[in-house]
């Protein structure tokens, strides 16, 4: 029998496949594959991916559907022209596209390396019997000498802790399993422990959502290859470092529906801070991976990862694209989830685990809601990290926010698209999300004015050998308080140093208070003076945003039943609109769905007309149904206390700045909080009535 689906599995999996749910993703799977094979090889599947970004899961399910349906035959026929197909490809095509470097010496895989050598090792051992003697020596050798060494040599030569590590060892191990090279899976399982170690300790992710999806699809094909070929102990190979990402995954959850240009089915949407989709749901493979290896040692976390496969991908099994699931692009199910599925722990869902309804992580990410279950404003702000296990795909966001009201996001983060496209390298600049700039006016000598960004510049994490891996990263911002007391929540961070000299204090304290009104309450300081520039970044990508200034101080934007009212409350000059971008979805190559044009994002900024020193300024928002939110309205009470009153005067958040202490005020329940140092210096929220 093969080493990826056992004798048992098999028979679990023909018993399923008449089951309420697994019938719905077995039948799914198999309309896929009569897709594949309708067409001679993979560039013929109609697809806008190229051949090396969708022969992993073309492969793999093709070869599952002929493993359990038995009378496939012009399915194997298929399978076998394209592993042959590709066994044959000569090393530079095993090497990637022309943009991977094809001229090292010795020779190093990539992505595309990894993802053939998974492809064709699993398609092999799922079917060895369609392939005459002479073209399993063809197949095994390309395994041998081409997959296995092309990922050694760039494990190797990129010797430093990312995704890519994890998807290479995947690569290397899938096929080193598969021939039995015992030599290279004990080098396997001794990178397997290191690659955990990319994983915060807390289960989130130092890149980002998306990358967090790929770094474990590499993660879990490499544990995979070593517990079922017996190359470790079971309780060496742990899987509890990335099935921790589940808390992480459930809440960075915002809400899932329908978007437009993607079809009529429902899809998720995520905080999507760095190099991240907003589309790009936790990989179903991985979920159900999860669910069924940890559902007796960590039976919360197997019970929410199968909550979230439920929520997302059990009643949609046609909803593509199929073509970027490996690569993590956009992910859809596959061979493990019909192999966990009948395994996995039973749902459990966030309100059954009485989960917190706000969460700070160690990579830097924080989100709020009002609640699980009748949850309709979140507020995610990207804060200050802990030391990074690794520090990949960063945008210039530090102190930046993305608002959700009415399953609707207003303030957003842009988003990610082709990398080899010029947008992208826009995407990535402070200027393209919600935080700030600093502009130095002339100096004495006639230079001009400066405008200071973010950098992202970051070490990676060497790999000392294959026993050991530099400490975690320093991050460039440090974190000043995260808490939630009643419905009155505040982040707060530091980001100075990610601008360098001189600015030495960006502090932002972002403020929810109840469901309706957020703060923003920025503290700066420099060395020399400086005048700020914030950025407001609101969502257009459909062309559906209502937006409109009113006064100098305040716009005023609406999206589906949501609106928001948002003021300044300094002295700064309004400008905007400026078209900005706001993408939906990474793809390998430009102009394809999911990477949108100029004004798919608004930008607002706000400019100080004078440069300063320390000085204390606000922006506040109110969030509400589109016909309800011409309601609220601001006072300024006086230079340093503003007033967000609902209509009819049932809710009135009062916010006074002071140099040290802010008081944040609901004047119709009268009670009160205070954010402020205590005496060692360390920011508290305090209720005071």
């Amino acid at each position: 029998m093969s080493i990826f689906i056992s004798a048992d599995e098999l028979e679990i999996i023909r018993q399923s496949v008449m089951q309420p749910g697994y019938d719905n993703l077995y039948r799914g799977i198999i309309e896929r594959v009569e897709k594949y094979i309708a067409s001679p090889g993979l560039s013929g599947l109609g697809t806008t991916t190229e051949w090396w970004h969708n022969c992993c899961e073309c492969l793999t399910e093709t070869a599952f559907v002929c493993v359990v349906q038995r009378n496939s035959d012009s399915a194997k026929k298929w399978l076998h022209d394209v592993v042959m197909s590709i066994a044959r490809c000569s090393g530079a095509d095993w090497i990637g596209p022309k943009f991977r470097n094809h001229t090292a010496q010795p020779p190093g895989g990539n992505l595309e390396t990894a993802h053939l050598a998974a492809g064709v090792a699993i398609a092999f051992d799922l079917l060895p019997e369609i392939f005459s003697p002479e073209e399993t020596v063809e197949i095994t050798n390309a395994l041998r000498e081409k997959a296995i060494p092309l990922c050694q040599v760039k494990l190797k030569q990129a010797n430093y802790l990312t995704n890519w590590t994890s998807i290479l060892l995947a690569g290397m191990s899938v096929a080193a399993a598969v021939v039995d090279d015992r030599e290279a899976l004990a080098y396997a399982v001794q990178k397997y422990t290191l690659c955990l170690d990319s994983i915060q300790p807390d289960g989130s992710y130092g890149e980002s959502f998306q990358y967090a999806n790929y770094c474990t699809f590499g993660l879990m094909l490499t544990r995979e290859a070593l517990a079922r070929s017996k190359a470790a102990p079971e309780e060496i190979l742990t899987i509890e470092p990335y099935a921790r990402l589940v808390n992480w995954y459930v809440h960075n959850y915002l809400y899932n529906k329908p978007m437009s240009g993607w079809g009529e089915y429902p899809r998720p949407r995520f905080v999507n801070f760095n190099d991240s989709s907003a589309i790009c749901g936790p990989d179903p493979d991985g979920l159900m991976h999860i669910s069924a290896i940890v559902k007796d040692s960590l039976p919360e976390i197997a019970g929410l990862a199968r909550w979230m496969f439920d929520q997302f991908y059990i009643e949609n099994p046609s909803q593509g694209p199929f073509d970027r699931n490996s690569f993590g692009f956009l992910n859809r199910y596959g061979l493990f989830t019909l192999l966990y599925y009948p395994r996995a722990a039973a749902a459990l869902s966030p309100e059954q685990l009485n989960i917190p309804d706000f969460a700070c992580f160690s990579n830097g990410d924080c989100v709020n809601r009002n609640s699980w279950s009748s949850g309709r404003t979140i507020l995610a702000f990207h804060g200050a990290p802990g030391p990074l296990h690794d520090v990949g795909h960063h945008h210039e966001d530090l102190n930046s926010v993305i608002l959700v009201h009415n399953r609707e996001r207003l303030l957003v983060d842009p988003g990610h698209c082709c990398y080899r496209s010029g947008v992208h390298k826009l995407n990535v600049k402070t200027s393209s999300h919600n935080t700030c700039t600093f502009i130095l006016k002339k100096d004495s000598y006639g230079n001009p004015a400066r405008e200071l960004e973010q950098t992202t510049c970051r070490p990676r994490r060497v790999l000392e050998g294959s026993l050991s891996v530099e400490p975690p990263v320093t991050g460039l911002s440090h974190s000043l308080l995260a808490d939630k007391i009643d419905d009155v929540c505040v982040f707060a961070a530091d980001a100075a140093k990610a601008y360098g000299s001189p600015i030495e204090k960006f502090e932002r304290f972002c403020i929810m208070a109840g469901e309706h009104a957020i703060f923003f309450v920025d503290r700066i300081d420099s060395a020399e003076t400086v005048a700020t520039r914030w950025y407001w970044l609101l969502n257009n990508r459909d062309g559906q945003l209502e937006h409109k200034t009113a006064y100098k101080d305040r716009l005023v934007a609406r999206r589906g039943n949501a609106g928001m009212k948002f003021f300044h409350l300094g002295n700064g000059k309004l400008s905007g609109p400026g078209y900005a971008y706001v993408h939906d979805a990474y793809h390998p190559l430009p102009n394809q769905l999911g990477e949108n044009v100029a004004g798919s994002g608004i930008m607002y900024n706000w400019t100080e007309p004078e440069t300063s020193g320390f000085r204390i300024v606000a922006h506040a928002a109110t969030v509400d149904s589109y016909g309800a939110s011409a309601g609220w309205h601001l006072k300024k009470e006086s230079d340093k206390l503003f007033s967000l009153e609902g209509h009819q005067r049932w809710c009135n958040w009062q916010i006074q700045l002071d140099d040290n202490k802010i008081t944040l005020i609901e004047t119709v329940a009268d009670r009160g909080y205070v954010i402020a140092p205590d005496s060692a210096g360390t920011w508290k929220l305090k209720k005071v009535k």
